[in-house]
């Protein structure tokens, strides 16, 4: 979907694949976005892997990543269902 933020010219992403795509096999192209919450709006959220750019982003990726492997999802979806 298009849609402008201000006078900025925003794309916002709906399709599960390409956000997939972007996010798995493509995401060293896609690491420094705009910035939607500065650290001094939100000191939380601001430090969320949305929200990084550049070396923080890729050292959070780097945390996370281990735990979304596709057997400890579905543990986590069978407990979550339980």
């Amino acid at each position: 979907i298009g849609i402008y933020d201000f006078l900025k010219p925003v794309i916002m992403i709906r399709d599960p694949e390409l956000i997939k795509s972007i996010a798995i096999k493509h995401f060293d192209m896609f690491t420094d976005h705009r910035d939607f919450i500065q650290y001094d709006q939100d000191p939380l959220a601001s430090q969320g892997l949305f929200f990084l750019r550049g070396d923080k982003w890729r050292k959070m990726r780097a945390i996370l990543s281990p735990s979304y492997t596709s057997k400890k999802m579905r543990t986590m979806f069978k407990l979550i269902s339980d």
